[in-house]
């Protein structure tokens, strides 16, 4: 009996190895931050060709130790892969019209009422406030941190918060942002609140012991708050903590007046103050599994255009005459190579000349997990297959194009001695996501000085060879590459499932 019970566990396992779909990673797929790999949710385990050598196996063993169960059960398995395979080449292929899961359009809506009311308001400039402000924080919760620079920035409680929350024994250092997305926008009497969430990573050092030290992965959520009629500064002022009245560095008073301009910041009168932030869960993050893989979702779905994409293009030909289409797709190819190989090598210098802050944060926080659990993920054969302008959009601030992707590559995961953990050697991967990416509001091609490789490979301000620094500044001449000055720099990434145009 338990012979017989132990054969209905194993005939259970095989088919449930049959039915679980293929897995990969790779740079910008979908999933959580937490545990889930960039490829998406899901479990981690054996790759797929290990998995299938278990069925046959096993197959093999219950053919010659239990015929009677063994042969109808390969009948069956071999009669349920055709069927999985016949499913599989049935559904829709891009461009075909498939469904479409649909979404809560609320935030969207709603930002669109607040850019009403603040017209220089930039989604792209708010979530890079945020992350600042975020990690300034935390950093003024230990001992290099210094808490008056936040002055015009945080509720009484919320500095209160932090001032009960400080530690002089220790510093707090190493705060990646991973994962930040708005998510709900409330229209009140007196003005407007937007709820942020964050998945980051900090490091809690003790300053007696440099040597002893503790990383920690959060779910965190943040509120802002802001008054009617406020109008959004620009990025010299959002990207900086300075006094949100005169720009200059902040410094203050006992009654919060400005040291330079004497204006005391009250709340949400000049910029958006954060009113609370909760941390919803806090761990240990080398407890945190990495799992890898998961299915690739909406690759087969129809490519959401901007309904008013036509007339945006036009509008931007004739704001800039000398924009060639042509270009642009070459920077876009450029910047794909590089950010698939620098994320092979587990380099964040190849990745940090082609992305904002915000999006390097993001994949700087993924290369550090991918390190903690000794993985590599592998791309080979990589090749960008069609990029489609699906959106054109233009703010105070910058000029932004998203587009769709279509390319393939093989794409595995080992662990530190090489053995395949997911995905397989042998089998190409094809997938879509839309990139979007942004440069600055009235952009002027400056001529490249001396002969270029290949657009990138110099900076584009100095002609140096172009080598940039974690902040995204060149290594020569100082400027920022990163911030969309000069060209064209990615600063997010959307999988098919959740884009909402």
């Amino acid at each position: 009996m338990k012979r017989r019970t132990a054969v209905i566990l194993l005939l259970a396992l095989a088919l449930t190895l049959l039915a679980a779909p293929l897995a990969w990673a790779r740079l910008g797929g979908g999933g959580g931050f937490g545990g889930g790999s960039s490829g998406g949710g899901g479990g981690g385990g054996h790759g797929d060709g290990g998995a299938i050598y278990l069925i046959i196996r096993l197959l093999l063993w219950l053919c010659v130790e239990y015929p009677a169960v063994g042969i109808p059960l390969t009948i069956l398995v071999v009669v349920g892969g055709i069927i999985v395979a016949v499913k599989y080449k049935s559904q829709p292929r891009p461009g075909v019209q498939g469904p479409r899961p649909e979404f809560r359009k609320l935030p969207r809506q709603s930002l669109a009422e607040l850019r009403r009311d603040d017209p220089n308001f930039s989604e792209m400039l708010f979530l890079d406030f945020v992350q600042m402000i975020y990690a300034r924080y935390h950093q003024a919760r230990g001992a290099d941190g210094d808490p008056a620079s936040l002055t015009p920035y945080l509720s009484p409680p919320a500095m209160e918060r932090l001032q009960q929350w400080r530690r002089q024994d220790m510093r707090v250092h190493d705060v990646i942002v991973g994962s930040l997305t708005i998510g709900d926008v409330m229209q009140q009497a007196s003005g407007w609140e937007l709820i942020v969430n964050l998945e980051t990573n900090y490091t809690h050092t003790l300053t007696a012991d440099e040597k002893k030290s503790k990383a920690f992965y959060t779910r965190t959520q943040m509120r802002f708050r802001r008054q009617k009629g406020v109008v959004s500064k620009g990025p010299e002022f959002t990207r900086a903590l300075s006094c949100p009245s005169c720009g200059s560095p902040v410094k203050v008073d006992a009654s919060g007046a400005c040291a330079y301009c004497g204006t005391v910041v009250k709340p949400g009168e000049f910029t958006w103050q954060l009113v609370v932030m909760n941390e919803l869960t806090v761990e240990d993050r080398r407890l945190q599994p990495l799992s890898l893989g998961g299915v690739e979702v909406g690759t087969n779905y129809p490519t959401v255009y901007s309904p008013t994409l036509d007339a945006d293009r036009k509008a931007f030909a004739l704001a800039y005459p000398e924009f060639k289409w042509e270009q642009f797709r070459a920077r876009i190819g450029t910047t794909f190579m590089h950010l698939q190989k620098a994320w092979s090598a587990k380099e964040w210098e190849q990745l940090r000349p082609y992305e904002t802050d915000r999006l390097f944060q993001t994949h700087l926080f993924w290369l550090q997990r991918y390190r903690d659990h000794g993985y590599t993920n592998v791309l080979e054969n990589i090749n960008l297959q069609k990029i489609e302008v699906v959106k054109v959009e233009r703010d105070p601030f910058f000029d932004i194009i998203t587009v769709r992707l279509y390319a393939s590559m093989i794409d595995y995961t080992v662990d530190r001695e090489g053995k395949v953990v997911e995905g397989g050697k042998n089998r190409t991967r094809k997938f879509s996501e839309y990139w979007t990416f942004i440069r600055k509001a009235g952009f002027k091609k400056k001529e490249p000085q001396g002969e270029w490789d290949e657009p990138g490979d110099r900076c584009p301000s100095c002609g140096a060879p172009l080598k940039v620094s974690m902040h995204g500044v060149c290594a020569y001449c100082g400027s920022n590459i990163t911030g969309g000055d000069f060209d064209w720099t990615l600063a997010k990434i959307e999988q098919d499932e959740v884009y909402k145009g």
